[in-house]
């Protein structure tokens, strides 16, 4: 039986796309040829620009997660992470609401509960949306900083 993937690795096999790849070669050459603090102001610019696809597959997640309480919903986040990094991030606050991953895939046990999935939905629904934003971010980043 083939191995289920992560949600992390469902999102990167999505998210996959020969022409964002291309234009991330030309977004590196630019970012290494400008210097100085336009590295950095590029660094953020292209955080900016993947934040902006995090905050729409958040905001997705948000209108198909099922709700009782409104906690698990509002446990649901996207941010710009780790600043070394160009990326950003969406998840759950899992100190709030460790249940997440239960409604997602549904579980056994003595009181099972069927799937209700609502982030592989809101990847799946939007992932075009999202590609059209970083690819239309990086190209005016590469514009912006080569001319």
């Amino acid at each position: 039986m083939p191995r289920k993937k992560s949600l992390g690795q469902f999102a990167k096999h999505h998210f996959k796309n020969k022409a964002i790849e291309e234009i991330s070669v030309r977004l590196s050459e630019a970012v290494a040829s400008v210097e100085g603090r336009a590295v950095g102001a590029a660094t953020k610019d292209i955080k900016d620009v993947f934040l902006k696809g995090a905050v729409v597959l958040r905001d997705e997640a948000k209108r198909l997660v099922p709700v009782k309480t409104g906690r698990l919903r509002d446990s649901l986040w996207a941010a710009k992470g780790d600043p070394e990094k160009t990326s950003a991030l969406m998840g759950q606050n899992i100190t709030k609401v460790p249940y997440a991953h239960l409604v997602e895939f549904g579980h056994g046990g003595p009181m099972p509960a069927p799937a209700h999935p609502f982030i592989r939905p809101a990847i799946l629904s939007k992932k075009f949306e999202v590609q059209k934003i970083i690819e239309n971010g990086f190209n005016a980043i590469i514009k912006r900083y080569l001319g």
